[in-house]
């Protein structure tokens, strides 16, 4: 059983991707909530799995976001090193 404190490292140090539907038009991500540009992604994602145990990533897509936009990032994802490529969603009652 894992601490209260690991558990909120992990947490801590979970790397969390947005796609907004603005993306197709300005080409920006959140990495957490810093808003980063596509051609930019790969080399700050790459930064942050070379420290990380657990080469993962969470990528959460904005509604109206779609599929061909989603695996445009997984692959960008991919080429930085990231191991696995977590989907994100919301419940019904999060909105």
């Amino acid at each position: 059983m894992r601490s209260a404190s690991r558990s909120a490292q992990i947490a801590g140090d979970r790397v969390e991707i947005t796609v907004p539907l603005s993306f197709r038009q300005d080409r920006i991500v959140y990495l957490g909530k810093e808003a980063v540009r596509a051609d930019v992604l790969q080399e700050r994602v790459r930064q942050k799995m070379e420290s990380a145990a657990q080469k993962d990533v969470f990528l959460r897509g904005d509604g109206g976001v779609n599929l061909q936009e989603v695996m445009e990032v997984t692959d960008i994802l991919k080429a930085a090193g990231v191991e696995h490529v977590g989907m994100v969603t919301k419940s019904p009652g999060d909105r």
